[in-house]
């Protein structure tokens, strides 16, 4: 029996996974929920390690991996863990509006690394020549299982004219729309 999920039957990608009731799909969005709550949440070794942070209560063993969270008997432990969701998309990072947090006491979202959020700035790329698109469809079934080595022959850098020049603009205007656009670089 063959899945609608397979390449031969989905061959764009067009299915959501994360919305499927199949239980192998379930306990893996619960595991990449728990790794996004903790990496968004974290910083220090939790961001570089989220499975520091993730330790069911229930065994005693050391979560390492995500194929040994994958393990049936952590279900109770994932699903137990809040949903990650943001209360408006932002520009910058802005703490009330990342809750919930794991674990909890990470709430502090790491500030002491971080400076304040008054005259945010952020850069654009300036008169940037648009980059040709490529021929056709991507993530078609002859590219699954393409290589590195095989990408990396038709990669290439892009030209300075591509990149445009560097601008740093403040909040809210990021795209250097309006006269307050900051000194180039």
């Amino acid at each position: 029996m063959t899945h609608a999920t397979e390449p031969q039957n989905d061959p764009y990608e067009l299915t959501n996974l994360a919305t499927s009731s199949d239980p192998e799909h379930v306990r893996l969005i619960t595991r990449l929920n728990a790794l996004l709550l903790v990496t968004k949440s974290g910083s220090g070794l939790t961001c570089r390690n989220p499975w520091t942070a993730l330790k069911p209560t229930q065994t005693k063993a050391t979560i390492s991996s995500l194929e040994d969270a994958m393990d049936p008997k952590y279900n109770t432990f994932f699903s137990s863990l809040p949903h990650v969701g943001f209360q408006e998309c932002m520009s910058y990072q802005y703490a009330p509006n990342e809750i919930p947090f794991y674990p909890p006491e990470a709430v502090d979202l790491g500030q002491q690394f971080r400076q304040p959020t008054d005259n945010f700035s952020a850069w654009y790329a300036s008169g940037a020549k648009k980059v040709p698109g490529n021929d056709g469809h991507e993530g078609t079934e002859s590219q699954r299982n393409v290589t590195l080595e095989t990408i990396m022959k038709s990669a290439r850098n892009l030209t300075d004219e591509e990149l445009g020049k560097k601008v740093k603009c403040y909040y809210p205007n990021y795209y250097g729309r309006g006269d307050d656009a900051g000194d180039d670089e």
